[in-house]
């Protein structure tokens, strides 16, 4: 369990700030501060605000929000206008919910258009409050009191002048095509809809016998079947026609087969020679000391074998073998043909109840070139209704389109009438089985589509659809697609890129009712007028419009007689897919090509937008299919595809599984920013996030929680000493600080030097990672800063901070403490906003003159001139390295830190040697060590044991892994191991060369006897494990001193006060330790070792590796 008190208690802090904010209109100021500023254009993804928001919307609101405060702290001026997405199926399906509706007819029949729509109309607005408190809570800085609604008339006259221009370009059209379609909903899907709602599943692989009928055939070859592939039973209802490959090799064969007419299986295949010869001579019958059991074997296998007859049978020769499955040896080939041979044959169809009314010639065999020899028998059955290459093959031979499944997802008549399509597949194979129409019956998994918000299965049916040609500017999609930067860059080529390459026309009619009216007036006679916009259908129409609605029902009440023909024209029924809604945004929001011209040609396109991985196929196709059919070109310049946001186990959130995590409950135990730095560096963002229950075993977001608390008690140790010595900073106009009587940079002392110039390359570094949208990359770096100002800055000067003499010296630390920790806020202002407030606010916030936030502060520039030293950095860091991994080596031998012992040994380039050297007390009394002793080699002390690691190279290998094996057993595994950390390997498997990194392997390192060694980033360092008695006896020292210090923290002692300490023991060693190094003891804990016991004070009894001593101390 991660929650922590710290934690806990910011949640209440983070509502503080937010008063805080609101009080002073912080978000208002922050906003001004930059207004005048260069443009940097950002849209906001419209959320549809029918239902609460949930933990994903999270992640997108804090990658939105991240570059437009860092952008804002740079001085650019950014429009944050906030939308809202409002029509489409999400919102009639919770409507339909509410009113228990089960069937589409039903909001006609029952409810009515107008009603319906008006509930639709609240339904979206029922969680704007709760969206704008989220918002709000997050911490995301939007405007919120300004937003666009997609159901607002002037946002749908912009959506009809966009869809006009697009008319204008002879991109719309009206079509019979094979749709995927919504049974429950009643409503044509886009292919980005159905991109979203795919799922594994189980459905028959189904081979079915076509009796043929064709009186020549017949006559000349026999009775034979053709063999048919299938896996959706479903549509054999409503077949009409097989198609084969004309160019293909057909096989006519004779095969021997049960009674019940299914594929014989291999092993019963036997000539009636051979079941006499296997019972013969069969070993049991011959051995058996009895006759009956050979009798009741006999009688056994006689029951067991089929009646089989012979049949004859049509396939592609190609497909034959798994056609018959071993059986192939007992088939004889009667004849070969050409696929165009066997066209115009007649044929039985399986069923009759769907024909009744159909006068177009059917039931026979066509040529088609989309048949394929991959998989099934090489012909296919052709159901004009249900799929695209039907269609197309029926319209071509002028076939009849049957549809014995209406658009309800129902059989209209006949055995199954009323069933659902999917449920009725059961009962059409054991129908089939029955009569003998069967080869074979399987089950195989795939996937299917989804209603992507129904969750039903989707059907493919033909039927009427108004559509926009996107193929034809697919090349320009393309090449907009490629003037995009994308972030992880391989989208763009890869989901992306690849869904730009298999565009199909966007089926944009949806036979729905709230959604956008697609502005088409008709005759009905293939006359059609598109509206641009409300002062032209007035126009037209010669009608005002009674309301200012243009929803439906009432601009269906608009309608004209034509004066030159007489005819009457009326809109057509369809609305639109919702997503030309939020794809038209750019445009729309601002009622542009309407009107808002001005705001359009300034704000377009975008500099950046964000939102996750499915809108590849949702809002970032249709933003770019939009924008590049009405303005040729690309409507956004960089964007952050971002990854799903899963539960602690990897798996995919849903209501129904119980593991859905909600905001509120990640906000109330470790507040808004643990959540934001969480996702916002944990991972790349095309990653997926893992996220468990808060406060449970499996709750990750707590982790960050170590990183807080070590920036808080740096900036607590900061305030600790300043309030001391009275320190009184004020912030610059650049928003450096300044403490009065701190020397210039060169003059500072070079750890000063060191972490300033450290400080200035942090800032270079996240500003150049955030202008690159890696933010990641710049939270790690603050994270790696804040780790050496803590954990070797802060440690290493703590006594300049202790000391009396309020001198230059003193004044450098605090001003160079300061400096980078408000540096750093300023920089983790655009992560975390409130903990960063938080932290300026407990230094400045009475401070006269500073900013009244750290949000009101300049984005930091680096200083690389006047507050930078390379020489000092480069050198720093190799002592800060050296003494990291020293540190790792003593961790290793499982040494305490406070066990002193006799030798450091360093290997390392000769280069680095006189730096490390000039700094090795640092080291000595860094690392406890009493001597440093440079290495000319790595003189034995580490050995490695290099291993594959197997999930990761075992998919890569396969069968080679082997191979490596074997080549890690013969090589030398420590050079291969320093070969690794420097770079990439390649080795030679045999009959291929593969290149290898570190993260594949498994690399152990082995110390020699006596020592602890460890080697990275050009450096080996090593301890000698093994303390003679002096340096034991010094060790329980330093661990007295530690405890006497905690005892001076319990008995509440200042840090200045002076204690006397009385120190009891028995032990002879222990004493003797005490007498060798009491002047140590009595300068760390600022005491006076006493003779006798004190009367009062606080008391400890300890334990010292086994050795007992009682420790009292007193205030003088």
């Amino acid at each position: 369990m991660s929650e922590s008190p710290k934690a806990s208690r910011r949640c209440d802090l983070e509502l503080r700030i937010l008063d805080y904010w609101k009080e002073n209109q912080i978000y208002q100021k922050h906003k001004k501060k930059s207004e005048k500023g260069p443009l940097f254009c950002f849209y906001e993804g419209p959320p549809t605000a029918n239902g609460k928001p949930g933990i994903h919307h999270v992640l997108s609101r804090v990658y939105k929000d991240i570059y437009i405060r860092f952008r804002g702290l740079q001085g650019f001026h950014i429009p944050r206008k906030a939308g809202w997405d409002c029509h489409g199926l999400p919102v009639e399906r919770e409507v339909e919910k509410q009113l228990g509706i089960q069937a589409k007819s039903e909001i006609e029949t029952d409810v009515g258009l107008e009603k319906f729509n008006a509930l639709c109309r609240e339904s979206v607005q029922q969680y704007i409050g709760a969206w704008n408190d989220f918002s709000e809570r997050l911490g995301f800085w939007v405007d919120l009191d300004d937003p666009y609604y997609t159901m607002d008339n002037q946002y749908i006259e912009g959506v009809w002048g966009l869809f006009k221009r697009i008319h204008e370009k002879g991109l719309v059209y009206s079509g019979y095509r094979v749709v995927p379609f919504d049974p429950v909903m009643g409503a044509t899907m886009s292919d980005a809809e159905v991109a979203l709602g795919y799922k594994t599943v189980e459905d028959p692989s189904f081979t079915v016998r076509f009796a043929i009928n064709d009186k020549n055939f017949v006559e000349k070859h026999g009775q034979a079947s053709f063999l048919v592939w299938t896996t959706t039973p479903w549509t054999l209802p409503s077949n009409v026609a097989l198609a084969l490959h004309p160019e293909s090799e057909y096989v006519l064969f004779e095969l021997e087969v049960p009674a019940d007419g299914l594929a014989p299986e291999p092993a019963k295949v036997k000539s009636g020679k051979d079941k006499k010869k296997s019972s013969k001579d069969d070993d049991s019958s011959k051995k058996a000391g009895k006759g009956n059991a050979a009798k009741k074997a006999q009688s056994a296998e006689s029951v067991s074998d089929p009646v089989l007859q012979k049949e004859l049978f049509v396939c592609a020769k190609e497909l034959m073998a798994d056609v018959l499955r071993g059986a192939g040896s007992q088939a004889k080939i009667q004849k070969s043909f050409k696929g165009e041979e066997l066209t115009g044959l007649s044929y039985e169809p399986l069923f009759d109840f769907a024909l009744k009314g159909i006068d177009k010639e059917s039931h026979y065999t066509v040529g088609a070139e989309f048949v394929t020899m991959d998989t099934g028998t090489g012909i296919v059955h052709i159901a004009p209704a249900y799929g695209a290459d039907d269609l197309e093959v029926g319209q071509k031979h002028d076939l009849p389109v049957v549809a014995a499944v209406g658009l309800d997802g129902t059989f209209q008549n006949g055995p199954y009438q009323g069933k659902m399509f999917k449920d009725a597949d059961k009962e059409i194979i054991k129908d089939l089985k029955s009569n003998r129409k069967v080869w074979r019956s399987e089950k195989y998994k795939h996937e299917y589509p989804f209603g992507w918000r129904t969750g039903a299965p989707l059907m493919y049916y033909a039927k009427d659809a108004w559509y926009i040609r996107t193929t034809e500017v697919r090349q320009q999609l393309i090449d907009n697609n490629q003037t995009i930067r994308w972030v992880p860059e391989h989208v763009r080529e890869g989901r992306f890129g690849k869904w730009l390459e298999n565009n199909r026309d966007w089926a944009l009619s949806r036979e729905r009712y709230w959604g956008t009216p697609i502005p088409i007036w008709t005759d009905g006679e293939g006359e059609i007028v598109v509206i641009g916009s409300v002062e032209e259908l007035e126009k037209v129409s010669g009608k005002k419009l009674k309301s200012e609605d243009l929803h439906r029902p009432y601009i269906d009440e608009i309608t004209w007689t034509d004066q030159k023909s007489g005819k009457e024209f009326k809109r057509v029924p369809e609305v639109m897919d919702c997503w030309f809604d939020s794809g038209a945004m750019p445009y729309a929001q601002w009622g542009y090509p309407v009107r808002g011209e001005e705001q359009f040609q300034k704000y377009f396109p975008a500099d950046f937008i964000t939102e996750a991985v499915d809108q590849t196929r949702g809002w970032f196709y249709t933003l770019l299919a939009i924008s590049t059919m009405v303005s040729d070109q690309a409507p956004y310049k960089n964007v952050v595809c971002l990854g799903h946001v899963l539960d602690a186990k990897g798996e995919k959130m849903s209501k129904s599984k119980g593991n859905t995590v909600s905001p509120e409950e990640v906000f109330s135990i470790h507040g808004a920013d643990a959540i934001r730095w969480y996702f916002l560096t944990g991972a790349p963002p095309g990653n997926s996030r893992r996220v468990g229950h808060p406060g449970t075993q499996e709750d990750t977001v707590g982790q960050v929680n170590g990183f807080f608390n070590m920036l808080e008690n740096s900036l607590e140790f900061y305030r600790m000493y300043a309030k001391v010595d009275g320190i009184r900073p004020s912030i610059r106009k650049d928003g450096t600080v300044e403490v009065q009587g701190a020397p210039a940079f060169k003059e500072r002392p070079e750890i000063d030097r060191w972490i300033l110039s450290s400080y200035q390359k942090l800032v270079q570094e996240v500003t150049e990672a955030l202008e690159n949208y890696d933010c990641l990359r710049a939270g790690r770096n603050i994270e790696e800063f804040c780790d050496s100002l803590s954990n070797w800055y802060i440690r290493r000067n703590r006594r300049r901070f202790w000391k009396g003499e309020l001198d230059a010296d003193k004044f450098a630390a605090f001003e160079t403490l300061l400096q980078c920790i408000t540096g750093t806020l300023q920089l983790l202002s655009a992560f975390v906003p409130f903990l960063s407030e938080d932290l300026y606010l407990r230094v400045f916030g009475d401070v006269d003159g500073a900013p009244e936030s750290v949000h009101l502060l300049p984005w930091p520039e680096a200083d690389i001139k006047g507050s930078f030293d390379a020489a000092v950095l480069e050198e720093g860091n190799l002592v800060l390295q050296a003494a990291s991994l020293g540190r790792s080596a003593r961790q290793q031998s499982g040494l305490k830190v406070r066990q002193p012992l006799s030798k450091l040994m360093l290997h390392c380039p000769e280069k680095w040697k006189a730096s490390l050297k000039k700094n090795e007390e640092v080291l000595l009394e860094e690392l406890n060590v009493k001597e440093l002793e440079f290495l000319n080699d790595s003189a034995g002390i580490l050995s490695y044991r290099v291993r594959p690691n197997l999930p990761v190279l075992g998919k890569k290998l396969g069968p080679d892994i082997k191979k490596l094996q074997n080549h890690l057993q013969s090589c030398d595994q420590e050079k291969l191991a320093r070969d690794l950390k420097k770079g990439s390997v390649t080795i030679d498997l045999g009959e291929r060369k593969e290149s290898f990194t570190e993260e594949e392997f498994l690399i152990e390192s082995v110390s020699k006897e006596g020592t602890s060694g460890v080697e990275g980033d050009g450096m080996l360092v090593a301890l000698d494990t093994n303390p003679g008695p002096e340096l034991i006896r010094e060790g329980w020292i330093r661990d007295l001193v530690r405890n006497v210090q905690e005892l001076r923290k319990q008995s509440e002692l200042e840090l200045t006060d002076r204690i006397s300490l009385y120190l009891e023991t028995r032990e002879g060693d222990l004493m003797r330790a005490i007498q060798e190094h009491s002047d140590y003891i009595q300068s760390e804990a600022l005491a006076t070792i006493v003779d006798g016991p004190l009367k009062g004070g606080k008391s400890l009894d300890l334990e010292l590796d086994g050795h007992g001593i009682k420790v009292t101390l007193e205030k003088v």
